[in-house]
């Protein structure tokens, strides 16, 4: 239970060591019953930590800042993870095509897949997330570009994603959960500059996750909607950021 507490100082020529000790003592016991606790001190100052015990699953980290209020300052809620367009798969059927391409003046090369407007096309990709995911919602970005200058400014060009956990013993061609789409806008370098999209809605993931599953994913050009870029999309990769709450045990 965190406490306030009221120091008691040695006094010279009176204190001996076995008190002494007592006053260290004391002090840090006060110390570290302020800082951890299932209740806040009653007399914070501001800047002051708290570590809540009783909060999350784990745990929460809380200041006091000026306007009196405790705040969650905990900076392990999301980690994200990359994942380009070299470790996508395109699927044998309606497919997206891969492709490298090598931009002229500083020779970088980039993997990307092509997404046509005529008709859906898809990439798949799998990973495992790690053991502190918190089992919940994901969220997508998307790194892409027109596939041609001969687009126009403002095009619009929709992605969509979604995903299911498989765990052990679960049948591995199983059906995706629901999915997101996001939209995006041609800029005016076209198909000279990256384009990244705004963040998705949240992902729910299909097959009830559980610790430690083998997860698939699964992208395309949602060619309706609002999506009218008559060109190719090229796919860059994509960002998932993903919530974390669970403490990682030793195998």
């Amino acid at each position: 239970m965190s406490q306030d507490y009221v120091a008691t100082n040695p006094v010279t020529g009176t204190t001996v060591f076995g008190g002494l000790y007592a006053i260290i003592r004391n002090h840090f016991l006060a110390c570290v019953s302020s800082f951890s606790g299932t209740s806040f001190p009653a007399s914070p100052v501001a800047g002051q930590l708290c570590y809540r015990t009783d909060l999350g699953d784990q745990g929460k980290l809380y200041k006091y800042d000026n306007s009196g209020t405790w705040v969650d300052i905990d900076i392990l809620d999301y980690q994200e993870i990359y994942i380009n367009a070299g470790a996508m798969i395109s699927k044998a059927t309606a497919g997206a095509l891969s492709g490298t391409n090598e931009y002229v003046t500083n020779d970088w090369n980039l993997d990307y897949f092509s997404f046509i407007k005529a008709s859906e096309s898809y990439v798949d990709f799998s990973f495992r997330f790690p053991s502190f995911w918190n089992l919940g919602t994901v969220k997508a970005k998307f790194y892409w570009s027109p596939g041609s200058s001969a687009c126009a400014v403002g095009d619009t060009v929709e992605w969509e994603i979604g995903g299911v956990a498989i765990s052990d013993d679960d049948p591995i061609d199983a059906s995706i959960g629901g999915t997101q789409v996001i939209s995006d806008t041609v800029l005016v370098g076209k198909d000279g500059d990256m384009h990244i999209t705004d963040v998705t809605p949240a992902i729910t993931i299909g097959g009830s996750p559980a610790a430690e599953d083998f997860v698939n994913f699964r992208i395309s050009r949602n060619i309706g909607g609002t999506d009218d870029m008559a060109e190719d999309a090229w796919l860059f990769g994509v960002a998932i950021q993903f919530g974390v709450n669970n403490a990682i045990t030793a195998w």
